[in-house]
């Protein structure tokens, strides 16, 4: 069955070339030339892939993967850059779906929270106030929530990821990379673009963009975004009411003074807002036994709770920016407010019972200040140095009920704080040797301090009043040396330190918080575009020593965060863009990881109940299951680590080509998953599984109006974005097949 699945969605994908080398064949002369853009920008007109193409070769995207705009073909570094229009093309509403065009990018979704993997480095908890293990940007603005980095907007111009530690420019908690979202930025051209769409499920989409400029010098936009899917994937066969829905509503604007050439200012401002039941919807997996016997029922999308499960948020915030180029210098100061809100109600154990529902109410503050200054672009030597000051306030009540709170009056209500300061110092330069060769050096230093005052409120009285603070204090570095092969090739080796802070966890504030992760990353890669830019060839080898991973164990009304010992990891990207004849474009992306605890005593470890956790290795006792799961220590040295795949694979096509009537495009893509474990342990794995999506665009020749026909997960294959095992194997479906139709207009 999965091997047909794959050799299913390989020929979808091939099918789609193949009617589009068809098309080209028989097509008459065209009359208007394919759409173009200048050498190195990265307007949202290319196609869907990472590159852009104008019929006759590949073009290079504009990154700022350091801190600098350059072409993403000469920086020395993995970067994944996707396009507005790939976004679109692929099926990605909101940049929690990057996994589906990124290989390499784990992301699943635990009771709200999207928590992000790359090549096997990331954040398993989910408790207010703890921050992303890879660390994301919109704007230059570090956000610190990590459901608040996740929102659609339609505003989007291109999402960078970078892979590996970025622990010198950009530094905080991106121990594994770094996703950076980079907005469309006003222009004094009125422009305005609208679109609403409807699909299965019951779901309306609508997109509204517009820019225009108020003077000579000064131009605004506002984006606006709604999703509402109005029927759930499944239903609670408890209660009867549907499950799975979701809607959200993103709004943003800026403003772009530009006072003269060399002072320019932009100012920011965002609000969203989301209500879900797709990542709290959980049910006991197939096969599994359920706290009191409870066992599966209904479709695979269905759930069987005593509560309707959701989840909502809540994230709005500003910034200012101001960026002055001087004769030798350039200076930029990125100030940014920001206040995320959360509050989501979950069912424990996932079953009818009423043995442990958790409500915590979140919110989180933040405050963030850069100043940088660099080197001007004429200058051979290519340098920046920087401060970055970042505080936060994390504030939680996290309200536990039912039979499992029974020896505590019946609930247990915690309140808990935890504010956080850091400041961090910087510089990084890139100095040539002689004429091909580049040699970049860069180093931070960050000082964080955590300060946690909680309690505990329960039926039989106050508990566990805590008061209390800690600080830490890491260096960070990176040294790479770039060599030009040519005028399209160069290679590329690094060595680089990532970290990220030790933090309280406000699920336990009994739990003492836990040391800084530490990552040491060694790569070497190598750029190339041959046959007169038609084809493109990246690859990049890694290897990584991870210590001091911080990781949950999670049980009845509680959860604990700890560090495993230490793990290495390795692998390789590849990504292949070939423009074999005009208008179409063909790529390959892939990432292969080898990712193992190499030494994690003391592992937590959950048994199908009823189990002993007295012999070595714990194991399930004789006789018939009594439900729920046991949970034991085991050595889990040799296991592979949580959310890493060994293989992650997109392959696609995109064609354009014109008609009387105007431009039509078609994409068609495969993600392969080889699958992944959810625990330390290695009980529970997610199996491989293959998602196939398809589009059909139509834009008008004068570009005005443009129609779009779409499918996702097209064989309605059936995985799971998160399980949970505290108490008993409970799974959140992935979505499901989708489809729809969109137009839209341009003024």
């Amino acid at each position: 069955m999965r091997a047909s699945k794959l050799r299913q969605g390989l020929l979808a994908a091939a099918a789609m070339s193949s009617v589009a080398l068809a098309d080209r064949a028989s097509a008459h002369t065209q009359d208007a030339p394919l759409p173009t853009s200048a050498e190195g920008s990265a307007e949202t007109s290319a196609p869907p892939d990472q590159t852009q193409a104008n019929g006759s070769e590949l073009e290079a995207i504009v990154v700022t993967a350091q801190r600098r705009e350059e072409n993403l073909q000469r920086v020395p570094i993995t970067v994944n850059a996707v396009t507005a229009q790939s976004l679109q093309a692929q099926g990605i509403k909101n940049t929690a779906d990057l996994s589906v065009v990124v290989p390499g990018v784990t992301i699943t979704r635990t009771l709200g929270t999207p928590q992000l993997y790359i090549r096997g480095v990331g954040t398993q908890n989910s408790a207010t106030g703890d921050e992303s293990s890879n660390a994301v940007y919109v704007d230059g603005v570090y956000i610190a929530a990590m459901p608040a980095g996740f929102l659609s907007f339609n505003n989007i111009e291109r999402i960078e990821v970078l892979k590996g530690p970025q622990g010198t420019l950009f530094g905080r908690n991106a121990t594994g990379g770094l996703v950076q979202i980079v907005t469309r930025e006003p222009t004094f051209t009125p422009v305005a673009e609208a679109e609403i769409g409807y699909g299965n499920y019951g779901t309306l989409t609508a997109d509204l963009y517009g820019t225009t400029g108020l003077s000579d010098n000064v131009a605004i936009d506002l984006a606006f975004h709604v999703d509402n899917q109005d029927q759930g994937f499944g239903i609670n066969r408890f209660t009867g009411n549907e499950a799975n829905q979701s809607r959200s509503l993103a709004v943003r604007s800026s403003l772009l003074w530009q006072i003269d050439e060399t002072l320019k200012v932009r100012v920011a401002g965002d609000y969203a807002n989301y209500l879900e039941t797709q990542s709290t919807a959980r049910q006991i997996v197939p096969g599994a036994v359920g706290a009191g016997g409870t066992r599966n029922v209904g479709g695979f999308y269905d759930i069987n709770s005593e509560i309707d499960p959701y989840n909502k948020g809540k994230s709005h915030g500003g910034s200012f920016n101001i960026r002055k180029d001087f004769n030798s210098v350039s200076v930029t100061s990125i100030t940014a407010l920001r206040k995320y809100d959360s509050f989501f109600l979950a069912d424990q154990d996932s079953t009818p019972l009423f043995s442990s529902i958790g409500a915590p109410d979140g919110s989180l503050r933040q405050f963030s200040q850069e100043l940088q200054v660099q080197s001007p672009a004429s200058s051979k030597i290519k340098w920046m140095m920087g401060a970055f000051y970042f505080t936060a306030q994390a504030e939680q009540l996290l309200t536990f009920t039912g039979s499992s709170q029974a020896a505590l009056g019946g609930y247990l209500n915690r309140f808990g704080e935890m504010d956080t300061q850091s400041i961090a110092g910087y510089a990084q330069a890139t100095i040539p040797l002689g004429e091909t060769t580049d040699v970049t050096t860069g180093f931070r230093y960050t000082s964080d301090t955590r300060s946690l005052v909680a309690r505990d409120e329960t039926g039989v009285g106050v508990r566990n009043v805590i008061d209390t603070e800690k600080t830490w204090s890491q260096p960070t570095w990176r040294l790479a040396v770039n060599q030009r092969l040519g005028d399209d090739s160069i290679l590329y080796a690094s060595y680089s330190r990532g970290f990220k802070s030790g933090v309280y966890n406000l699920n336990n504030t009994t739990n003492p918080a836990v040391a800084p992760e530490k990552i040491d990353a060694y790569e070497v890669g190598t750029k190339n575009d041959f046959l007169d830019r038609k084809l493109r060839v990246n690859l990049s080898s890694f290897y990584y020593d991870y210590q001091n991973i911080q990781l949950v164990v999670r049980t009845a009304g509680t959860s604990q965060i700890f560090n495993a010992a230490s793990a290495e990891v390795y692998g390789l990207d590849a990504q292949v863009v070939a423009l074999p004849v005009q208008g179409l474009t063909l790529r390959a992306d892939a990432n292969l990881l080898h990712a193992e605890y190499r030494r994690f005593p003391n592992a937590p470890a959950t048994f199908p109940s009823p189990a002993t956790c007295a012999t070595n290795p714990p194991s399930p006792l004789p006789g018939p299951r009594t439900g729920g799961n046991t949970t034991c220590a085991i050595d889990a040295a040799g296991n592979t680590m949580i959310r890493s795949p060994k293989l992650t694979l997109t392959i696609g096509s995109s064609y354009q080509f014109y008609t009387p009537v105007g431009l039509f495009q078609m994409d068609a893509s495969l993600y392969h998953n080889s699958g992944f474990f959810f625990e330390p342990d290695n009980r529970i794995r997610q199996q491989a599984y293959d998602l196939v999506s398809a589009q059909l665009s139509w834009t008008s020749r004068d570009d005005r109006y443009r129609a779009r026909l779409w499918i996702r997960n097209a064989f309605g294959e059936q995985y799971y974005s998160a399980v949970s095992t505290s108490l008993g194997d409970a799974g959140t479906a992935g979505a499901p097949r989708t489809y729809g139709a969109s137009i839209g207009v341009k003024f």
